[in-house]
């Protein structure tokens, strides 16, 4: 994030903090099962996923530290980090996902997969957007270029909202798809506080950054109850897997 020390520094600190817990606390059953399964039993790509994640939310941490301590060197050089930790995010995402196509299941979890497909097929594409955005945005305003970081952040929470099953109305794969939504959005809530505190509104990229997402989240729910998608998605796995490679 680039700007100048300021107190509202403090604001971007805090609110990537939010979001890092809010990873721990949503991950953090699947971290204890595997730990009882053995974390060595769990795929390889499952845990550089994992570690891209946590480094990126951990990182949006430090680079907001080192614009609060004026400290613009190492910010820049710390973006190169970034890149690669969202390309592995992006790349180990979409293999995972892509890779559930070809689990050997049941007939009747087969709808669950595809459904599960389209959700993160539409997260990476949004975290994509963000971030190319956010890239953009440091040459010409860099408020924007901060929220833009913070929603990549946000983006990033979607499945560990999905895991939260203990929130009212959250069963996981097996229910509808608009709680996580909810629940999922009501995290960018400090967001909003603080633009209409130091604004008096919203800022442009909170605004149309949540438009954005409201939209392809309306778009992810048509998806979970969709029998066209379900088809198309069986296309595209028998498309795949003509040339797929098993990753685990």
């Amino acid at each position: 994030m680039v700007g100048t020390n300021s107190k509202h520094s403090y604001f971007f600190i805090l609110i990537s903090f939010f979001f890092l817990a809010l990873a721990v606390l949503g991950f953090f059953a699947s971290f204890l099962r595997g730990l009882e399964e053995g974390l060595t039993n769990l795929p390889w790509i499952l845990h550089v996923h994992a570690l891209s994640m946590m480094g990126w939310l951990t990182l949006v941490i430090l680079q907001a530290l080192l614009i609060l301590k004026g400290k613009l060197t190492w910010h820049y050089g710390l973006a190169g980090a970034g890149f690669v930790l969202i390309t592995i995010v992006i790349v180990t995402g979409l293999g995972l996902s892509t890779n559930s196509l070809f689990l050997d299941v049941p007939a009747e979890v087969k709808p669950i997969i595809y459904r599960l497909f389209g959700l993160t097929i539409t997260s990476i594409i949004q975290i994509l957007v963000f971030y190319l955005a956010a890239m953009i945005a440091v040459r010409f305003s860099r408020q924007a270029h901060k929220r833009l970081i913070i929603f990549v952040s946000f983006l990033i929470l979607d499945a560990a909202f999905f895991r939260m099953t203990w929130l009212p109305g959250m069963n996981g794969a097996s229910g509808p798809i608009w709680p996580l939504h909810l629940y999922h959005l009501l995290a960018l809530t400090p967001l909003f506080l603080f633009d209409l505190r130091t604004l008096g509104k919203l800022h442009p990229a909170t605004l149309y950054g949540t438009l954005f997402i409201v939209v392809v989240k309306a778009f992810s729910v048509w998806i979970w109850n969709s029998e066209t998608w379900l088809m198309g998605a069986a296309q595209m796995e028998k498309s795949i897997g003509s040339w797929w490679t098993p990753l685990y």
